[in-house]
């Protein structure tokens, strides 16, 4: 399916024929880039994937452009934007690029620039702004240590809790386990008892 749209619109491009007009079925299957032509919004191409291609009044594409023979097509510098799975895509969004670079260098403006890692200009601050910027900067240094300090406390704190709650813990089960073996040690002895004294086996055998 992709390698098909493709084709035709290498074909439309090749035959010099309005992409604008020609049918191309759309698919939600196909992750393809889908180009529209807007003559309200000064003749932008868009692509779903990347945004707006290219501006600035662009080109029309319509039959009365030169006719791109194949040559024209191989000497066609390679897509420079997002790169897609399907060599044919890139190669039509290639074509595109030239014609329109083409159009704006007959029509006397230059290529389109987009630095899309242009740098910040620095910001030239007066002297009195430059101490605010210091006086900032020392206050959250200072805020940023109580807040490390307040945690380092609390940390601490927290530990010692545990360790005490720990040893509570510990002498319970040492009494528990001293109480259990007293209980062991009076049965026993009542047991003893209860062989030897008269009484005690009356009261068993009744």
């Amino acid at each position: 399916m992709k390698d098909t749209i493709a084709q035709r619109l290498l074909h439309s491009i090749m035959a010099g024929k309005d992409i604008s007009q020609s049918e191309v079925p759309s698919t939600s299957a196909d992750n393809i880039d889908f180009l529209t032509y807007d003559d309200d919004n000064s003749n932008v191409f868009y692509s779903e994937d990347v945004g707006p291609m290219w501006t600035d009044n662009i080109i029309e594409l319509s039959s009365s452009n030169t006719s791109t023979n194949d040559s024209q097509v191989s000497n066609v510098l390679p897509f420079e934007g997002r790169q897609t799975e399907d060599p044919m895509l890139d190669l039509v969004k290639g074509e595109l690029k030239h014609r329109i670079r083409s159009r704006r260098h007959a029509s006397g403006q230059g290529d389109i620039v987009v630095d899309f890692a242009a740098e910040a200009k620095e910001e030239m601050l007066t002297g009195e702004e430059e101490e605010r910027r210091k006086l900032r900067r020392e206050k959250n240094r200072v805020a940023a240590q109580k807040c490390r300090g307040k945690k380092r406390e609390r940390a601490d704190n927290l530990e010692g809790t545990v360790a005490r709650l720990e040893n509570k813990q510990s002498r319970i089960s040492a009494e528990i386990a001293k109480l259990q073996n007293e209980k062991e040690h009076l049965e026993d002895l009542i047991s003893v008892h209860q062989s030897v004294c008269p009484k005690m086996k009356k009261h068993g055998d009744s």
